[in-house]
């Protein structure tokens, strides 16, 4: 069954429609943001130098003449195989050198437990004087001058011949072989009073060999520090006797590493120089460290006292149980001191007696000190005369080492004892070349490194990292290219290096990555023809010749007229960033679908076209108008208040007037340029567009330029609404704290305390109540983590965002312009920079609470976390007199 078919005829005309309103629509236009980018990759690359591995040989023996010792076996006495001070002193100028040089060496003596220094300076030393001249000028004694050193103390040669291959002067190298000097001395002192040709630079510098003056009668001693309890706090000071009275160190940290305990021991007045090493300590269910103590200053060095401990003075040892602090001693805890080594020529002593010292005893010496790592010892038969010859073979040497010596105590007249190099250990010198860089030396320093690379304008930005020397003192530098795009042709090295089988070699780590090529956008069904990855914005910009990003969206027939703004600078790896603003009502109006980005024909890895709507949270006001006159002034409206300036001033005035008059704001806030060559702020014919920028001046601003009306004018302004920007900033005022709260002790609360309530407020609302007493408050900025970890440099005005991180500094996800953030314990305020139109993409700039530029306060670091301000604040309480027992306070919101 079908329902029949029913129609009827109106009995009049319909009415007209009712109840309906017309009236303007809001229109704004849309904005899209097209970016290139592709996979972030630095240039990386390696430059190693070394040379082939030599083992350094030594040689010692002992002797006796065969007319001193018809009857044989005549060495006796005792003996020491070390390391001396060596000092070098460099006479160099830059030029031809008339004059002289004085020379101060000194050395304490003991004074009732502490050092008494003697040691005056030379007489003066002719700029040219032979080794023997600088010798007794050191040594000689009269009623007006102590020396602190015999003949038989030093042994001085001289190297150079005053030409410019030894910068017109000498090197003196001064061995200190006597007992007396046994031992790390301290440093000679140079003065000059040189005369140099044409006044060119000239000094007298000195140098020596630092914690590695030690040998077989280098006196080593132990301390074990432990405990069978985990402890948290405690400290103990040693004891020392020495220079005829016993001395107390300062307290030492139950866990002191090996630098603060050598600190701790150089300050006590009867030692000059320690090294120490740490290590773990388990044994016998106790847990610790065990520290080697090395006497290889000269005042110290030899035949010393063992060491001693007290607790007096110091913080008892402590353990955690249940969170609380509880003492532990004995038998719990101990502090052993024990010693491993006595020095000098002490009985005890390992490879000490020359008639029957051993090979096993020589290695066994060597081999417990710090410096020189493991050796091979081998000895001769004994000779007639009773004497021998070990050879050292230095497997881990540091290349080449110095010249050991032997020192001797009680040999008998006509014996003796001496050293020789076999065979020198390898070791580089000299200096290379990269590229067209300076003269670097073999081994530059991170910091010379990054100079000299620097300093080659198209490197740019570098970062270098140093390794640890090799033994033959070959390093890698490891470099990273921060400016450079894209893949970097492997470095040219020229070697002017010195050592047997030394070579330099470049090694690329990472390539950098780069874009390249074309791209291409399409808008519903049309597609532009290819895009350079680099094109430029505007027509203007391409001298209308096709190429630029305007041109190729208005070619399409659905595309109207555009205005495109592309970012100052690209990123790392040469991604730009376009803001495509779509002017024309009629044909583009409304809600538009996002331009399609194809990066099928984009060089570079893993590169994309990323399109977004372009309205953000933040963007820069552009006011664009060009001005036509020949009399008068042009005003400049804001807030009420018109300033004017006269027709014809200089756009850099006219920026003033803006920033300073009109606005008040610090110099760069806003920028008045334009495209063409026209400085001036009208002209009487051809005007051209004049562009103000708001960089640090933030929101709708509502700017308005008209003819001036204080004296007689005739200026014509006409606005460019289609290259004017609004600027925009969402940001919130009523997100702020607010409200009250009490904080309570005991059972008794404070009056209600407002959220902003500074810490003396806090203070004076707590110290009220009878619980309380005294207190300490301190109140820092509440704050929470933000997404995406950035890398920061060392004085550096803006950081970016960490490798593999997301950070969106440019849609505000770190804040507007203005807004407070917290990095590494300091606090920060987000700036702007001067040429993006809204925040940078790549790069978060920073100013100090007062928004005025500053730089990163920090040690240079990546992926380093941020933090906003929460609008709140955390108060510390240190509780200093209040009623017992300790309990927690208490809070409450009203």
């Amino acid at each position: 069954m079908f329902t029949p078919t029913v129609s009827a005829i109106p009995l009049d005309a319909a009415s007209a429609v009712q109840n309906i309103a017309a009236g303007y629509a809001l229109y704004e236009r849309e904005v899209q943001e097209v970016r290139l980018a592709a996979t972030y990759v630095m240039e990386i690359q390696e430059i190693t130098t070394e040379a082939v591995r030599i083992a350094e040989v030594q040689m010692l023996q002992t002797y006796a003449s065969p007319a001193s010792c018809p009857g044989g076996a005549c060495i006796s006495g005792s003996f020491a195989f070390r390391v001396p001070t060596v000092q070098t002193i460099r006479i160099w100028a830059g030029a031809t050198i008339t004059g002289t040089f004085t020379l101060q060496f000194t050395r304490g003596v003991a004074n009732s437990g502490s050092f008494t220094i003697i040691g005056d300076p030379t007489t003066a030393i002719a700029w040219n004087a032979d080794a023997n001249a600088v010798k007794n000028a050191l040594i000689s004694t009269s009623s007006s001058r102590v020396a602190a050193v015999t003949a038989d103390d030093i042994i001085v040669t001289r190297d150079g011949d005053a030409t410019a291959d030894f910068d017109y002067g000498y090197v003196f190298q001064i061995t200190f072989i006597g007992n007396t000097v046994a031992g790390e001395t301290s440093m000679v002192t140079c003065l000059d009073s040189f005369v140099v040709s044409g006044n060119a630079a000239g000094d007298c510098t000195v140098t020596m060999n630092t914690d590695t003056a030690m040998g077989t009668d280098t006196a080593v001693q132990q301390v074990i520090v432990s405990s069978k309890k985990t402890l948290a706090l405690g400290s103990y000071s040693l004891e020392f006797n020495h220079l005829g009275a016993q001395k107390t160190s300062n307290c030492i940290p139950f866990d002191a590493s090996a630098s603060t305990m050598r600190a701790t021991l150089e300050l006590m007045p009867n030692i000059d120089k320690v090294f120490v090493a740490r290590e773990q300590y388990t044994a016998d269910g106790f847990n610790g460290f065990v520290y080697r103590v090395f006497f290889h200053g000269n005042g110290v060095y030899g035949d010393v006292n063992q060491l001693t401990y007290t607790y007096n003075q110091c913080t008892v040892f402590q353990t955690q149980v249940n969170n609380i602090l509880t003492a532990v001693s004995a038998p719990d805890t101990r502090v052993v001191i024990s010693m491993t080594d006595p020095g000098g020529f002490n009985v005890g002593n390992k490879f000490v007696k020359a008639a029957t010292a051993t090979a096993a005893q020589l290695a066994e010496d060597l081999d417990q000190l710090p410096v020189f790592g493991d050796v091979l010892v081998s000895q001769s038969l004994v000779d007639e005369q009773g004497g021998y010859i070990w050879t050292v073979v230095f497997k881990d040497s540091e290349g080449d080492l110095p010249q050991f010596i032997c020192a001797v105590d009680s040999f008998a007249t006509g014996t003796g004892c001496e050293t020789d190099t076999l065979t020198d250990g390898n070791a580089l010198s000299g200096s290379f070349i990269i590229e067209a860089s300076a003269s670097i030396p073999f081994n530059a320093d991170a910091a010379t490194m990054k100079a000299a690379l620097e300093a080659m304008s198209w490197v740019g930005t570098v970062q270098v990292q140093q390794s640890a020397p090799s033994p033959q003192y070959g390093y890698t530098w490891t470099i990273t290219f921060l400016d450079y795009r894209g893949d970097m042709p492997t470095l040219l090295v020229t070697s002017s290096l010195v050592g047997t089988g030394s070579q330099i070699t470049v090694r690329e780590v990472r390539k950098g990555n780069a874009l390249g090529g074309t791209f291409m956008l399409a808008y519903l069904k049309s597609v532009t023809a290819p895009i350079e990855w680099d094109a430029h914005a505007t027509a203007a910009d391409s001298n209308s010749d096709g190429s630029s990003l305007q041109e190729k969206l208005e070619a399409l027939d659905v595309v109207g007229q555009v205005n495109v703004q592309r970012s100052a600078n690209p990123d790392q790896e040469g991604g730009y960033v376009w803001l495509v603003t779509f002017l024309d009502n009629v044909l583009n109006s409304g809600d538009l679908p996002l331009l399609q980005g194809n990066a099928s024909t984009l060089s570079g890895e893993a590169t994309v076209v990323d399109v977004q709507a372009g309205i953000t949270n933040f963007r820069k006001e552009v006011v664009v108008f060009s001005c036509q006159a020949t009399v008068g002034n042009v005003g400049f409206t804001y807030g009420g208040v018109t300033k004017e300036i006269t027709f014809n001033a200089a756009l850099s005035d006219v920026e003033a007037l803006l920033s300073v008059v009109l606005f008040g704001v610090e110099a760069e806030s806003i920028s008045v340029t334009t495209n063409s060559a026209q400085t001036l702020l009208c002209v009487a014919a051809n005007a051209k567009d004049i562009k103000i920028v708001f960089n640090r001046v933030y929101g709708d601003i509502q700017l308005g330029v008209a003819q001036g009306t204080t004296i007689t004018s005739d200026a014509t302004i006409t606005p460019n609404t289609a290259a004017s920007i609004d600027g925009v900033y969402y940001d919130n005022p009523a997100l702020v704290m607010s409200g009250t709260f009490q904080v309570g002790y005991q059972g008794q609360y404070t009056r209600p305390l407002n959220a902003e309530s500074t810490a003396d407020q806090l203070r004076y609302g707590l110290e009220i109540l009878d619980t309380i007493e005294t207190i300490s408050v301190t109140r820092e900025q509440s704050y929470r983590a933000l997404p995406g970890k950035i890398d920061v440099t060392e004085g550096e005005i803006f950081v970016t965002c960490s490798s593999g991180e997301t950070c969106k500094f440019d849609s505000a996800s770190y804040g507007l312009p203005g807004y407070t953030i917290r990095i590494d314990g300091d606090w920060y305020t987000i700036r702007t920079d001067l040429t993006s139109p809204g925040l940078d993409n790549t790069r978060l700039y920073l100013g100090d609470l007062n928004g005025r530029e500053i730089g990163y306060l920090r040690s240079t670091d990546t992926y380093v976390t941020v933090y906003e301000w929460t609008k709140g604040y955390v108060w510390t309480i240190d509780m200093l007199s209040v009623a017992a027992p300790l309990n927690y306070l208490r809070a409450k919101f009203m």
